[in-house]
């Protein structure tokens, strides 16, 4: 691999771990607000506090019952296929704003993830948040299974997703080259050390 294409590597996932670091700030503004709103609905009682937050459960069985999005009174239906990203519900939260607004950055957050053509990118976004908190043990997740189970807290759960995202993105291209500072810098060198000479 050419110097060349080290450098656009490294700038292409420095511009995805600044992605990430954005999308981290927004869910810890809704997180701040969510607290807020729950904290002043429930006259500072703590007791009450963990009912109020927006939480997103999951079913991954075979042919879940689900409720028809969109359509009020519908009442259930069966499915003949469990999609590949789940069965997913986001509660009602604090209020039917709070929640549309998380659900806009979730499918925004999906998007940027790489949600496959035909997937619906906020459950592929709800989908790899749960498998990233079941592979890193969270007190996030309640019930948690391989049939499906609970985020407990979606808005912080995001957030910290993010920040492993970003981390992610910062490390890859070292991992994909030890010697890229040393590369770095010596090229640096070269080209300070050649501006000298010539100028």
């Amino acid at each position: 691999m050419s110097w060349d294409d080290y450098r656009n590597n490294y700038t292409r996932k420095q511009d995805q771990a600044d992605e990430w670091h954005d999308f981290h700030n927004k869910f810890m503004q809704l997180t701040q607000e969510e607290e807020q709103l729950i904290h002043a609905a429930t006259k500072g009682n703590p007791h009450m506090w963990k009912d109020r937050y927006l939480r997103a459960s999951c079913d991954y069985k075979q042919r879940p019952e689900v409720w028809e999005r969109g359509k009020p009174e519908q009442g259930l239906f069966c499915l003949l296929d469990t999609p590949p990203h789940g069965v997913w519900m986001v509660d009602d939260g604090v209020s039917e704003n709070f929640q549309a607004r998380f659900r806009a950055l979730a499918t925004r957050s999906g998007v940027a993830l790489g949600c496959p053509r035909g997937a619906d990118a906020e459950d592929f976004w709800l989908h790899r948040l749960y498998l990233d908190l079941l592979e890193n043990n969270s007190d996030q997740l309640f019930a948690a299974s391989k049939e499906g189970g609970m985020i407990k807290r979606v808005c912080v759960a995001s957030a910290t997703f993010c920040s492993r995202l970003e981390r992610k993105a910062l490390l890859e291209p070292l991992r994909t080259n030890p010697n890229f500072l040393a590369i770095e810098a010596l090229h640096k060198s070269l080209s300070d050390t050649y501006a000298e000479v010539v100028g």
